[in-house]
């Protein structure tokens, strides 16, 4: 048995967990031959539990088990956790590298001893222990029933630091089994910005008269949106205008009444709510201009402070696409997302369903202050993937089988676009000294591409 250090394991504990400080559970594998630092690291790589031998640093919650098997006649190593959040820390940093930016495929044999639905599972996650929660490469989960046995298997792009560590866990209470962990390098083709002669125009806003944005081509948001979020959103021009030649969705600090709210009416949007502390501004092309695949541009120039969340983004319209599903089922692209809370982050993130369950697939690009000036926010979308750019910079990209459900695939239906200034929630605890906040749009440009591409 491999011990860590203490400094390590101090680290880990103070830094890594998700969330109940309480439930600590850890489980590291450490390399069976001695490597240095600079040598290069093998994919795939496997991780099994074969022998009692096993390099691994395991704390109470698991045990290896021979009794109980994943797989017939292969030792598993079984979870029997009492507290829910509690992790398998399954590489050590120091042992195993994760590259930055690089794309990983996660797969793992599972067999679950309890019945963890409806709200509970298994997750992994890619975190750096160092960062905490804000170099997160997400977190997906899966809620299979008492007796299910598969393989977990997702591919996870991480963000643009050193040191990730890859967690497997459990959100509830119970025993199941894990073997087989096999962690491999794959890769995702970077995509130049096709040339602009190459493209064809189908759709613009230029946002060139004064007064309210064009109703033949967005609709507006009247009301709370997010059981989570704060802000009501309007349609005053208060909050959402055209004025030189410029989208400005504006959020400011005021009490303003919820108009549907019904006293006594159990839902998020009235009851509990009859008023709202802020007000910002939505808009939507939905059922007025849906396009699947070519190149989405939005020029913008986003607000600064904690608490802002503006965001650039498309849904499927799941109930014109014939999908008795919401979402995330219909997709969801966010081709830029801000949090005010994080000043140097700009997130490009996939939304879909996987396995029964919500599956989220981040990019993050470190950048100096991008709210000093407009900035080109950008995806070009085809048949086999979504490919984020900033400011013609590549981001990163979601490959679309990966988003496969029930023979489904909510990235080869039409989306529709977004345009938004949310705040709090994600985007940290409201500053409201940088209230009224402005995100400012210059264009949106929507291309289909020439067939040469």
């Amino acid at each position: 048995m491999v011990h860590a250090s203490g400094n390590l394991i101090d680290l880990l504990r103070a830094n890594i967990r998700p969330m109940h400080a309480s439930a600590f559970f850890l489980f590291m594998i450490f390399t069976a031959v001695n490597v240095t630092a600079e040598e290069p690291r093998e994919v795939p790589r496997i991780i099994g539990f074969e022998t009692s031998e096993t390099p691994a640093y395991i704390l109470k919650g698991s045990r290896l088990s021979t009794p109980d098997q994943v797989i017939t006649g292969n030792q598993s190593l079984l979870y029997s956790g009492e507290k829910p959040w509690s992790e398998i820390f399954a590489t050590d940093p120091r042992t195993f590298e994760f590259k930055p930016k690089g794309t990983y495929r996660i797969r793992f044999q599972y067999r679950i001893l309890d019945d963890f639905s409806p709200d509970g599972g298994i997750y992994i996650l890619m975190r750096v222990p160092s960062v905490g929660k804000k170099s997160d490469a997400g977190m997906v989960k899966r809620r299979p029933v008492k007796g299910a046995q598969g393989e977990f298997a997702q591919t996870v792009t991480l963000g643009d630091l050193e040191g990730y560590v890859l967690i497997i866990g459990c959100h509830k209470a119970g025993n199941f089994l894990v073997d087989d962990i096999t962690i491999e390098q794959v890769p995702v083709p970077t995509r130049t910005p096709t040339p602009k002669d190459r493209l064809t125009l189908v759709w613009q806003e230029e946002f060139s008269a004064p007064g309210q944005p064009d109703s033949a081509n967005w609709n507006f948001l009247d009301g709370f949106r997010m059981k989570a979020e704060p802000q009501y959103y309007t349609t005053s021009s208060k909050n959402v205008r055209v004025s030189d030649g410029l989208l400005i969705i504006e959020a400011h600090a005021e009490k303003i009444a919820n108009k549907n709210h019904t006293p006594g009416k159990d839902d998020w949007r009235g009851n509990g709510r009859a008023e709202g502390d802020y007000s910002s501004g939505y808009i939507d092309t939905k059922g007025k201009f849906e396009f699947m695949y070519g190149r989405v541009e939005v020029r913008a120039k986003i607000p600064s402070g904690s608490g802002v969340w503006p965001a650039i983004w498309t849904m499927g319209n799941w109930k014109a696409n014939g999908s008795a599903a919401g979402w995330p089922a219909c997709g969801e692209i966010d081709i830029m997302e801000y949090i005010g809370v994080e000043a140097d982050k700009i997130h490009c993130t996939t939304h879909f369903k996987k396995d029964g369950q919500h599956v989220s697939t981040p990019n993050v690009l470190t950048t100096p202050r991008p709210f000093d000036d407009f900035h080109n926010y950008a995806i070009e979308w085809t048949s086999e993937g979504i490919y984020f750019y900033y400011d013609d910079i590549y981001v990163g990209a979601l490959i679309s089988s990966e988003a496969v459900e029930a023979g489904q695939n909510p990235f080869q239906k039409p989306h529709y676009l977004i345009l938004n200034l949310a705040l709090g929630g994600w985007g940290g605890p409201i500053d409201e000294s940088r209230l009224p906040a402005q995100f400012l749009v210059d264009y949106a440009r929507v291309y289909q591409f020439s067939s040469n591409r």
